[in-house]
C-alpha cells in the first residue's frame, strides 16, 4: 500500500473562509486533488480566503517538480481566481514547511492566489482534535506505491 492522507473539506460560507485540514504523507497528487474538490463543491466562491491546517502532515514525497506540473496542470482552474485572496498553510514540521514554501513561490508566480505559510505549534495547550484528523465529510485518499502508475489499481 502507498502513502495516505486524510483530509477535511469545509466551506462555512458565514465566516467566509474554506478551511482544509490534513494529516499524514502529502503529494502534490494530493494537493491537486483536494484543490479539484474544493472548486467543484457548488458553495466554491473564488473570493474566499483559504486556511489549510497541515500541522498534522507527517512528510511530503513530492518535489519542486512535480509541484509545478500539478500547478501547472491547474492553470485552467487556478484562472478562475480573478482577483487576489489569500491562502494560509499552517504547518509544524521543517519539511512540510519548505514544500509550502515552494508551493507558495510557484503560484505567487502563477496565480491571484497568495499563500503566507505560518510555522506553528501542532497541539496548542487545550485544543483537542479528532483522531484520524478528519471531520464529517472527512476523505482518505493514498498515493500509490512506487513504480505503479497513478491510474492503476494494482
Amino acid at each position: 500500500m502507498g502513502n495516505c492522507v486524510t483530509y477535511h473539506l469545509e466551506i462555512d460560507q458565514t465566516a467566509r473562509v474554506a478551511t482544509f485540514v490534513f494529516t499524514g504523507e502529502m503529494t502534490a497528487q494530493i494537493g491537486q486533488q483536494a484543490f479539484l474538490d474544493y472548486i467543484n463543491r457548488p458553495e466554491f466562491d473564488p473570493t474566499m480566503p483559504m486556511v489549510t491546517d497541515a500541522t498534522g502532515v507527517t512528510g511530503v514525497t513530492s518535489g519542486y517538480t512535480e509541484i509545478l506540473f500539478k500547478v501547472t496542470a491547474l492553470l485552467p482552474h487556478i484562472r478562475r481566481f480573478k482577483t487576489p485572496v489569500s491562502s494560509t498553510i499552517l504547518v509544524s514540521q521543517d519539511v512540510p514547511y519548505g514544500m509550502a514554501r515552494m508551493l507558495s513561490s510557484v503560484m505567487d508566480a502563477m496565480s491571484n492566489i497568495k499563500i503566507d505559510v505560518q510555522f506553528v505549534d501542532p497541539h496548542p495547550p487545550g485544543q483537542s482534535t479528532n483522531a484520524d484528523g478528519s471531520g464529517v465529510n472527512g476523505k482518505v485518499i493514498c498515493s500509490p506505491p512506487a513504480g505503479i502508475p497513478s491510474g492503476d489499481k494494482t
